[in-house]
């Protein structure tokens, strides 16, 4: 908070020693004053360290000061008197709410006003302003988008949009070479599959394997994809294949991950249960993918929310 110079006197074999330290940095929070070694033989003086004690000297072999060991440390013997600094940084100076709303990284001004009053930031005190004022930083700092609705209109028939996304890379492979998975989401039943990879190359091997068993299992066609713009969905193959079969792409936003809000939020669920069920089990990481499949398989069979209470087991047989 400030420099300047610092005079004491030290007690040196009974005889008193006047000692000046220039450019001496002022920090309040520190709870012993500390002197440098490095600067003060930057000066051209000696520290010679014995194992209970320690001599500062000066170009002449002349004893300046005396630190005797403490514990670990050495401290300086001074003569009891205070010591006293040439320069010092005002108490209580008296700032405006905004100024100090300034220095204190934008902070609101109710938790500031308080932070005042309990002494948390001590050495200030507020002057008569009101505590309402409009800050252009805070306002160019502070902006954020609107958030998404809760709910959108969902569709009620199986396989009319399926929702897509990839996670991983995982810190630990799997115990059949996988790093990633991809989930396919039905949005009428909210039936899950997921599929586990060892690259994001094997995700459009994924889908073309996944829409061809859903396909055939429900005399349905899928008329409908979503996904994020990743690399994964937007190469040229896979979209030659989407306009083959006929079905529709949707992708996000970029950098609106909340579009892909409903496969999103499975990889949440689907990875906190799997890490649940580890720790249940007490089984290494590398079970991970184990795990995932597990939890999939737990959530297809349980009440959900989106179905009104209703299973994705029972929505994607009805």
């Amino acid at each position: 908070m400030g420099e300047g110079t610092v005079e004491f006197t030290a007690n040196v074999y009974g005889d008193t020693t006047n000692v000046s330290l220039s450019n001496t940095l002022h920090v309040p929070d520190l709870r012993t004053n500390l002197m440098s070694i490095g600067k003060i033989t930057d000066r051209g003086l000696e520290v010679h360290f014995r194992k209970n004690d320690a001599t500062i000297l000066d170009s002449k072999g002349n004893i300046m000061l005396i630190a005797n060991r403490v514990g670990d440390l050495y401290f300086v013997n001074e003569n009891g008197q205070e010591v006293c600094a040439t320069s010092s940084v005002s108490r209580n100076k008296e700032v405006t709410l905004e100024l100090l709303h300034r220095r204190l990284g934008h902070a609101n001004t109710k938790d500031i006003s308080s932070a005042v009053r309990e002494h948390v930031v001590r050495g200030v005190r507020l002057a008569n302003t009101p505590e309402k004022f409009n800050c252009e930083i805070c306002l160019q700092g502070k902006m954020s988008r609107s958030p998404f609705p809760r709910r959108s209109n969902r569709l009620n028939k199986v396989l009319d949009l399926v929702h897509t996304d990839v996670c991983g890379p995982m810190r630990t492979q799997s115990l059949g070479g996988a790093k990633y998975f991809i989930e396919f989401i039905d949005d009428a039943s909210r039936w899950c599959e997921v599929r586990f990879l060892k690259s994001k190359a094997e995700v459009f091997k994924a889908t073309t394997e996944y829409i061809a068993l859903v396909e055939n299992q429900k005399g349905k066609k899928v008329k409908c994809l979503q996904s994020d713009n990743g690399g994964e969905y937007t190469g040229k193959e896979f979209d030659d294949y989407l306009k083959k079969r006929g079905i529709t792409r949707r992708l996000t936003a970029p950098y609106n991950p909340e579009q892909n809000g409903t496969a999103e939020r499975k990889n949440r669920t689907l990875l906190d249960m799997a890490r649940c069920l580890l720790k249940e089990s007490n089984l290494p990481n590398s079970f991970w993918a184990e795990a995932v499949n597990t939890a999939n398989h737990l959530r297809n069979r349980l009440p959900t929310k989106s179905l009104d209470g209703r299973t994705p087991y029972e929505g994607v047989r009805s």
